[in-house]
């Protein structure tokens, strides 16, 4: 062939490939076109990983006049590849390999050499595909002549290749991202399956489907520390149909499964792993275990670690009657997995817990560990299993990752600050600050000042400039509290800042940007306020652009013990006390009562039991257990009062000076209750000692 036709093949190939589009039209161009200018018998083509050390077949079957079977890149899971094998790696070293196959078979005695030999192969030429000079593929050709090519063929070996990585790297990336994008829609598949799940044996079994459907495995264990074996599967052939079917058991420590946990504790496997039947190890645990299941034939495990938050609660294992089968993306697929599912088992771990202590008609006690959501969830300080708080839990997953506006409604003392924080660490600015503002503790003439900044000399005692709270959020999240009290007339500025993202000082002449996430939350139902018109419409939709809204205690009473178990553990620390018993029939008392105050009455009531050191004392049915009559002082800020009033019943008021209360007492605690000094709380709120003392008194606090 002469120089020209080469070239001309040569030109053909390149148009060709810049049409390809899938696996298959690529290896149809080697077939087709390759062959014409460097002719081959056999041909192998690979994708390769260097970082993970893995390679692929690319070509399953091939017969030189018959049709084409491509495998897939990666479209079928991460499965389907092999640890990268020395002869590839030889040839990635050396960039270009023109040998005879029998000097092949003598430098590596592999197998596929051998068979090759063994048919009649004698000439070999290989090369790298490389993509900004990273090996990603590999192409060899096989002939039956000897010497079928020459040294002065590389440079058209070359050109070729370097074309087809071009190809071949597009389809990796592009499969790549399709992957990574089936990969999380599985994750979000398997989040949503178990969300709703109540019992164990129900989230074990679709967690075993789920794994099922992306990772192959012959049996499967999910064990926790502490614990029996949380499920053990087994894949097994329906004898009717013949058809593969999972079979699910749960087991206990008595099973040889459960050594599983004593890697752990021997320092072995503190992070995932693939563990081959043929481990050296010199663990003890490690053999016994290896020694048990090579009875069954399994040949190797998969072994990632479950951890809800930052604390490893058990094991998740696959295993599989295959060798070398689990590469390095498994794991990472099976990590993902892993932590999806880690919170949803503590939950159903405490909730078994629980609920087997109260059939057994036992003590609630301070020792027992709430997991899940609780101190140790994403969700910090937020106690809830109830479907309605699980509904919250999703807006906030779903509000955070966001800078959408965020509207928290809900009743007095639903915990909507809480919200509010687990929205802002939750959410990108979660490095940033958090500034609260609690608008009813706000006087109407400085609320301008207070929320925008003011310039020196804008007002009279204005002598130096003031930043705002909206400004010192910036790049940060601004919780407005008791949104429902701004002002009328301050509304349409605050509008303003909402729409347009930033504000002007009082007194300055030019607008300032700004960067900052909006929360707000209010206890009104502000339609209401609005056809009242003492809200606006237009701000109103401003606001409630993702509305969150709060169920009150008496509507989630099944997480009511596990807020007092909570509350006990809290406050028996607190104040070094013994630990405090919940009957059973006061457990069920507290669930059934209404809870007007929610979790702030509630927490007060646990409180008290605890100091006295017995709830037999607190009689919720008995008025003057909890109120306090009129004589005895303001009633409005006894902590333990159930106020009957509606909202709109409680004037503005009583609300600034509850609020007053609160803020003082708060400062009071952070103090140690030290009122003079550059630490006291006087300091701290800006007023003088005096004025403080007479406000302490005013509201009860001595």
């Amino acid at each position: 062939m002469t120089t020209k036709e080469q070239n001309t093949i040569l030109l053909h190939i390149n148009e060709q490939i810049s049409k390809v589009e899938t696996n298959a039209d690529l290896i149809k161009i080697i077939f087709d076109e390759v062959n014409k200018i460097l002719p081959f018998d056999d041909v192998g083509f690979f994708a390769i990983d260097i970082r993970e050390s893995i390679e692929r077949d690319l070509i399953v079957d091939y017969e030189y006049k018959g049709s084409i079977t491509a495998s897939p890149i990666y479209n079928d899971g991460l499965q389907g590849w092999q640890p990268l094998s020395e002869p590839v790696k030889w040839i990635v070293e050396h960039d270009f390999v023109n040998i005879s196959v029998a000097a092949l078979f003598t430098k590596f005695k592999h197998p596929h050499f051998k068979h090759m030999k063994r048919e009649g192969y004698r000439s070999f030429l290989a090369r790298p595909l490389l993509d900004r000079n990273k090996p990603i593929g590999m192409l060899c050709l096989w002939s039956k002549s000897y010497d079928a090519y020459r040294d002065s063929e590389n440079s058209i070996f070359e050109s070729m290749c370097y074309n087809l990585s071009v190809a071949l790297g597009n389809l990796l990336y592009r499969d790549l991202y399709l992957e990574e994008r089936y990969m999380n829609d599985k994750i979000s598949d398997i989040k949503n399956s178990i969300f709703e799940i109540k019992n164990q044996e129900d989230l074990f079994i679709t967690i075993a489907e789920q794994i099922k459907s992306v990772l192959l495995y012959d049996d499967m264990s999910i064990t926790l520390f502490g614990e029996n074996v949380f499920g053990w599967a087994k894949t097994k052939l329906e004898e009717k149909t013949n058809k593969e079917i999972i079979s699910i058991s749960r087991n206990t420590k008595d099973n040889d499964n459960w050594n599983w946990l004593k890697l752990y504790e021997d320092g072995v496997e503190k992070k995932a792993s693939i563990i081959p039947m043929t481990d050296s190890t010199k663990s003890k645990v490690l053999r016994n275990i290896l020694r048990t299941t090579r009875l069954v034939g399994l040949r190797e495990f998969a072994f990632v670690p479950i951890e809800n938050h930052t604390e490893m609660i058990g094991m998740l294992i696959l295993g599989i009657r295959r060798r070398a089968f689990y590469n390095n993306n498994d794991l990472r697929l099976l990590k993902k997995i892993s932590d999806s599912t880690a919170l949803r088992i503590a939950d159903l771990v405490s909730i078994e817990k629980i609920s087997n202590a109260l059939k057994n008609k036992t003590m609630y006690k301070k020792e027992v560990k709430i997991k899940g959501r609780g101190k140790t969830s994403m969700f910090t300080k937020i106690i809830g299993n109830d479907s309605k708080m699980n509904d919250v839990f999703r807006n906030i997953e779903v509000v955070a990752r966001t800078n959408v506006t965020v509207l928290i409604l809900g009743e007095s003392g639903t915990g909507k600050e809480l919200i509010a924080r687990a929205i802002h660490k939750k959410s990108e600015r979660k490095g940033k600050i958090l500034v609260n503002v609690n608008c009813a503790t706000l006087p109407h003439e400085l609320f301008e000042s207070e929320l925008f900044g003011h310039e020196k000399g804008s007002f009279t005692g204005a002598i130096e400039r003031k930043v705002g709270k909206f400004e010192l959020a910036n790049n940060g999240t601004i919780f407005l509290d008791e949104i429902g009290e701004i002002p009328l007339n301050l509304q349409p500025k605050l509008l303003r800042t909402l729409q347009e993202q930033e504000i002007e000082r009082v007194g300055g002449n030019s607008p300032i940007k700004l960067n900052t996430r909006i929360i707000a939350a209010t206890n009104k139902d502000l339609k209401k306020e609005v056809k009242n018109g003492r809200f606006r419409l237009d701000l109103f939709y401003r606001l409630n652009i993702f509305p969150i809204k709060l169920p009150p205690l008496r509507e989630r009473s099944n997480d009511i013990p596990l807020l007092v178990i909570h509350f006990i553990e809290k406050f028996c620390s607190k104040h070094n006390l013994p630990d405090l018993e919940v009957k059973e029939n006061i457990m069920e008392k507290l669930k059934n009562w209404y809870w007007s105050g929610n979790i702030r009455e509630l927490q007060n009531v646990v409180e008290r039991a605890c100091l006295i050191g017995s709830f037999d004392d607190i009689d919720l049915d008995t008025e003057n257990t909890l109120v306090k009559s009129i004589g005895d002082g303001n009633p409005i800020f006894d902590e333990h009062r159930v106020d009957h009033r509606t909202f709109a019943q409680i004037s503005i008021k009583e609300r600034r000076n509850q609020s007053e209360r609160e803020k003082i007492l708060q400062v009071l605690e952070r103090t140690n209750w030290r009122i003079r000094g550059e630490r006291g709380a006087a300091k701290i709120l800006g007023v003088k000692p005096t004025t403080l003392e007479y406000r302490m008194k005013k509201y009860g606090l001595i």
